[in-house]
């Protein structure tokens, strides 16, 4: 196995493994603030929210000609549409293309209007 020229320097030391990573103290301020906001809106609500707009995808994958597989998941899986992920990525949409397939899950932070420029991507 060739190794890179930065390999050596990635050897874990006598004592540790190469899983040891130091702490992140810097991302705990971020987390606190994450899980405060989410308290503040509420781990239910914000189900419902990204459980509907995949519920949107669902349906207006229907509407152009396509089906998702089923299921009440912030997860969308849509077989066959793999080939459409290059126009997805640069009209500025983020999903996953896996074996011919997408696959969008949707977050607190997305709209119904990403749904919808979605859907308008696969479309054409």
């Amino acid at each position: 196995m060739r190794r890179s020229p930065s390999s050596s320097r990635r050897r874990p030391r006598a004592g540790r493994t190469r899983f040891d990573e130091p702490t992140a103290f810097f991302a705990f301020p971020g987390a606190a603030r994450s899980l405060a906001l989410l308290e503040e809106i509420g781990v239910d609500r914000t189900g419902t929210q990204v459980r509907g707009l995949a519920a949107r995808c669902g349906a207006g994958l229907v509407t152009i000609g396509g089906a998702a597989v089923p299921g009440d998941s912030p997860v969308v899986a849509v077989p066959g549409l793999g080939h459409r992920a290059d126009a997805l990525r640069e009209a500025g949409v983020l999903l996953s293309a896996r074996a011919g397939h997408l696959r969008a899950s949707f977050h607190l932070c997305n709209t119904p209007a990403d749904v919808d420029r979605a859907l308008g991507v696969i479309a054409r």
